[in-house]
């Protein structure tokens, strides 16, 4: 089924190129928004930085990209994804308030993973759009209920780990708030080192966001805890009357790589994963949507699934070496 066809509306990642607000203006059927971090000298959003050094050089930036927004009636989605440190609200706050006045006026949403700073943002900002971040991982009615009853949200970015269990994606909607989902960031699921990497992440410094997962290896040997979460896009359809905005990860790739997966998902045919990792079988995302998680006993996804080692691993490396242990 062509995205066309159903009510979900990509959201699509700001990657800091020259090019992007021109690019946008011709791309953008089927998008419903445009998701971008503040400045990482306000607060670390686990992504490298890729834009300019001065705040106000990044928001003459994104004034070109405003109208482009509104003449396309598109969000934009300020990203504050990690622990916002006390000293750092203040600065986060302030820097809000200048994006909404001054850049994006009724176009701005807010995306958060911490709490304290949603109700602080709250507060200041009564009628501004807050959502949850997927850092923040929001798996079940109950998380997502604090954040609806208490800060307001209007959106949560479900926790990867539930984008296959479609039951409590339905009980997380029926509390009246629209749910995003991001569909492809190659990340393991329960990856173990997410704790140490948002803390390192919020470190807004130098080299803001450039820590690099620390599972990393032991997924792309077990890749099928990638698939287990990430959506390829013959699936997409599946989805339709559950979430309202697909987001795909990109932040630090190429305005052409964005492009390629923007089209896959468009067209919503694709079993291959848009990194070109594995092609997922027909009759996968059912069981893998009832699963218990048991890889180690189960490896149906292991045997079943085309995965492509040369894109997975190092050259050279046997995709048959022993995955009993973390190998580098």
């Amino acid at each position: 089924m062509h995205l066309s066809e159903t009510s979900i509306r990509l959201s699509l990642p700001y990657n800091h190129d020259d090019r992007f607000p021109e690019w946008l203006a011709a791309h953008c059927e089927l998008v419903g928004e445009v998701y971008l971090p503040i400045h990482r000298a306000v607060a670390s959003t686990a992504r490298p930085w890729l834009g300019p050094m001065n705040p106000a050089t990044y928001r003459d930036r994104l004034r070109r990209l405003a109208p482009v927004l509104r003449a396309h009636g598109l969000g934009a989605n300020v990203v504050i994804n990690l622990l916002v440190l006390w000293e750092q609200r203040a600065g986060v706050i302030e820097e809000v308030g200048r994006l909404r006045d001054e850049v994006f006026a009724e176009l701005l949403s807010v995306a958060v993973a911490d709490f304290e700073l949603g109700r602080l943002l709250r507060a200041r900002f009564p009628d501004l759009e807050l959502s949850v971040s997927t850092v923040a991982e929001v798996d079940s009615p109950t998380r997502a209920a604090y954040w609806v009853d208490d800060v307001g949200v209007g959106s949560i970015c479900i926790s990867r780990a539930i984008n296959k269990r479609l039951d409590v994606i339905r009980a997380i909607r029926d509390l009246g708030v629209k749910v995003k989902m991001v569909l492809d960031d190659c990340c393991g699921i329960a990856c173990p080192s997410i704790l140490s990497h948002a803390a390192l992440g919020s470190e807004a410094g130098e080299r803001s966001g450039e820590q690099p997962c620390f599972a990393r290896s032991y997924v792309r040997r077990r890749p099928w805890l990638i698939a287990q979460k990430d959506v390829v896009p013959a699936t997409l359809s599946r989805y339709d009357g559950l979430i309202d905005r697909a987001k795909l990860d990109g932040r630090v790739i190429s305005l052409e790589s964005i492009e390629r997966k923007l089209s896959l998902y468009v067209a919503a045919t694709s079993w291959e994963h848009p990194a070109s990792i594995y092609v997922e079988p027909e009759d996968a995302f059912d069981r893998i949507a009832g699963c218990d998680r048991r890889c180690p006993e189960c490896r149906w996804c292991e045997q079943a699934f085309d995965w492509r080692w040369d894109k997975l691993l190092p050259p050279g490396e046997d995709p048959g070496a022993d995955r009993s242990s973390i190998a580098g």
